[in-house]
Formats: C-alpha cells, sequence, structure tokens
C-alpha cells in the first residue's frame, strides 16, 4: 500500500533523495524544508513543498495540516480473516 509521507529537509542532500526516491516508488510526499525555493524538483516529480522550519513548533503544526488531511482521508478497513470459532453453551 502506497504511503503519505513527509520528508523533512527535503530541500538538498540525503532528505532530497529520499522524498524523490520515495516519489518513484509511488508514495504521496510531502517534502518540509525551509529552502522551499529548492525543492522545484521535488515539486516536478510530483511532491509537495511545505515552507517549514522544524525547529519552530507552531510553525511544524500549522504547515503540516495538509499532510494530515490526506492520511485522514485515506480509507482504512480491516479484513478480518483469521479463524475463530463461536460456542454456545
Amino acid at each position: 500500500m502506497k504511503k503519505v509521507i513527509i520528508v523533512t529537509g527535503a530541500s538538498s542532500g540525503i532528505g532530497k533523495a529520499t522524498a524523490l526516491q520515495l516519489l518513484k516508488e509511488g508514495h504521496s510526499v510531502y517534502g518540509a524544508a525551509r529552502r522551499v525555493e529548492n525543492m522545484n524538483e521535488l515539486v516536478s516529480a510530483g511532491g509537495n513543498a511545505v515552507a517549514v522550519d522544524v525547529t519552530n513548533h507552531d510553525q511544524v503544526h500549522a504547515e503540516i495540516q495538509e499532510p494530515e488531511d490526506e492520511i485522514r482521508s485515506r480509507k482504512k478497513g480491516l479484513a478480518d480473516t483469521a479463524g475463530q470459532e463461536t460456542v454456545e453453551r
């Protein structure tokens, strides 16, 4: 199942490479970084750029609303296929 993934530090280095690889695998990716102008490649690949300074707690909560909404909107289900027997006494 494909996932909604938030990658911090997605404007360069390991964060950027990770975000791009996850997009190639078909996941929904939100790249979070202070330098959103450096995330054009992420956006071009189908990702979402979120301008956020992860050291600012209030900003993180304000800016991460969209991926939280996407996570909540995904359909979830349970296939209870474990064998069980009901015994009446």
